[in-house]
């Protein structure tokens, strides 16, 4: 089979799971449901939209800085386009789902894809390049199957497109020996990626370490002045706004993961962190994944070689500190994904496995598929879970056939500490109480309120704060557990059970509905 057929089959694969089910928990009026399951999206659609409306003076805050100010300008330019097509009014206001706003999430999706598929062929110029042709596609293969790529691709989120912003400037920096404007491009690029996500400046690693790996390690003082002007061209390019509110800057440096790694109490929770991300990373990829990743990166290590290094020297730092983060996210790890397929793929030509004969090479092969067939396995159950019913839907369609209108209904947030609630109950059918346990609520005092129904979720039962666990407990021998909806799937593999990292409650939950 040809290159070019060979790729195509990829690109067509990755883009079939991604856009499989691509509406998925997105605002709808029937069943009522004003919110997308995942909580940023909303605030991510309108800060797209006002950037369309203003670009310059788009009412800045600090999630546009700490979300990634690049995407939503980006966001921006494409409904500029798709209304210039017809495709959509970019001024609709009205809160709740309307087909015009349906349209505008839909394309803002579409435009996500865009970026996840595009990392996909990235990552095959970048293995051709590196190691050869079949490691390019292999690496592409498994970046297409990637189950956390595939979810991550279903949100107005900022995550797959800084990842392909870092991966363009891998690329970049890979072509240096073709020309000294690609060093300056590679600059350029990092720039760009630190505009969409300020974890993206880390970037700026690759074309530092290809100089000191490949190329004359004495001119590097020189080139950073003008590197420097390129990262900075860059980032205004793509966050122009920050010339006009440059006051925001810091405190979006100190915000989102720097607050969820400084908040620790002592130095060992962010290392209790580090040590337990790679378990929390297959609760969403798969077992086979990450412990295939681990021991390509191990050999890696133990027997490096100049292509891997470079990939290394990103690799290792940025994961050090997206997995001490209080917070288990697995979007941080989005644009680690595609460095790992190139890792895990290069293997097949590593001078070791080589050394080691026929049968090493052989069996190195059959590991790669047998990770890309789980990888599949897992994709397709994440794909499945989001064609089915929703625990959230199914409480709400419970409560609108089992209780009558007028009775006050109480909703408790999709996680501790948010105020994004779940169960879509109508507010036209039943008056709604929101019971928000916040870290210092009183929460006993929910008791007293005259509440009849309570919809809750998983994510709010397994609070760690005390006061919440005495009042769960409390609730089980007060109120009558009524019905119970969950939709954890149960693969080999894939462990699903226990705690879930935090952006996993978005797909998966269990709902329960109390009534007194």
């Amino acid at each position: 089979m040809s290159k070019s057929t060979s790729i195509f089959l990829i690109l067509l694969l990755g883009s079939v799971l991604r856009l499989s089910v691509i509406d998925w928990g997105l605002p709808t009026p029937y069943p009522f449901q004003p919110w997308p399951f995942h909580p940023d999206e909303e605030a991510g659609f309108i800060t797209t939209l006002r950037a369309a409306e203003a670009p310059f003076a788009f009412q800045t805050s600090q999630y546009v800085h700490t979300k990634g100010a690049g995407f939503f300008y980006t966001g921006a330019a494409v409904l500029h386009l798709s209304k210039w097509l017809g495709i959509n009014d970019i001024t609709v206001k009205e809160y709740y789902s309307t087909p015009e706003r349906r349209k505008i999430y839909l394309t803002l999706r579409l435009m996500v894809c865009a970026f996840s598929i595009g990392s996909i062929f990235l990552v095959f110029l970048i293995g051709e390049r590196l190691f050869n042709r079949d490691v390019g596609l292999v690496a592409a293969l498994l970046l297409a199957l990637s189950p956390i790529s595939i979810i991550d691709s279903h949100y107005v989120k900022t995550d797959t497109a800084s990842g392909f912003m870092i991966l363009l400037c891998l690329w970049l920096t890979v072509k240096i020996p073709q020309g000294q404007r690609f060093l300056w491009l590679s600059f350029f690029a990092a720039g760009a990626a630190g505009a969409f996500k300020y974890t993206a400046f880390s970037a700026i690693v690759f074309p530092f370490a290809y100089l000191w790996l490949f190329g004359d390690r004495s001119s590097i003082l020189k080139k950073i002045p003008a590197g420097i002007a390129c990262i900075t061209i860059g980032f205004i390019c793509f966050f122009p706004s920050i010339l006009i509110e440059p006051d925001l800057l810091l405190p979006g440096f100190k915000t989102e993961l720097f607050r969820k790694i400084t908040q620790a109490e002592d130095a060992s929770q962010p290392l209790l962190m580090i040590l337990q991300y790679p378990y929390r990373l297959a609760m969403g990829t798969g077992i086979v994944a990450v412990v295939i990743a681990g021991l390509a990166i191990l050999l890696h290590i133990i027997k490096p070689g100049k292509q891997a290094m470079l990939l290394l020297a990103w690799l290792i730092p940025y994961m050090l500190v997206i997995s001490s983060s209080l917070v288990p996210l697995l979007r941080y790890s989005v644009a680690a994904t595609p460095i790992a397929a190139l890792l895990i793929a290069s293997i097949l030509t590593h001078p070791y496995i080589q050394s080691l004969g026929t049968k090493a090479q052989h069996a190195t092969r059959i590991l790669i598929a047998i990770t890309a067939l789980h990888l599949l396995l897992v994709s397709y159950t994440h794909i499945k879970t989001m064609l089915d019913k929703d625990p959230r839907l199914q409480a709400a369609k419970w409560i609108s056939q089992n209780i009558a209108p007028g009775t006050v209904v109480a909703l408790t947030p999709s996680h501790v500490d948010d105020t994004h609630f779940i169960v879509s109950a109508n507010p036209e059918q039943y008056p709604i109480v929101f019971l928000p346990f916040k870290k210092d609520d009183n929460v006993d005092e929910y008791h007293s309120l005259e509440i009849s129904v309570l919809a809750t979720n998983e994510a709010a039962w397994n609070s760690q704060y005390a006061h919440h666990q005495q009042f769960w407990r409390q609730l089980e021998q007060q109120w009558q557990r009524r019905v119970t909806f969950n939709n954890r799937p149960s693969l080999i593999g894939l462990p699903m059970s226990g705690e879930l990292p935090e952006d996993l409650y978005y797909l998966y939950q269990e709902t329960r509905v109390y009534t007194r």
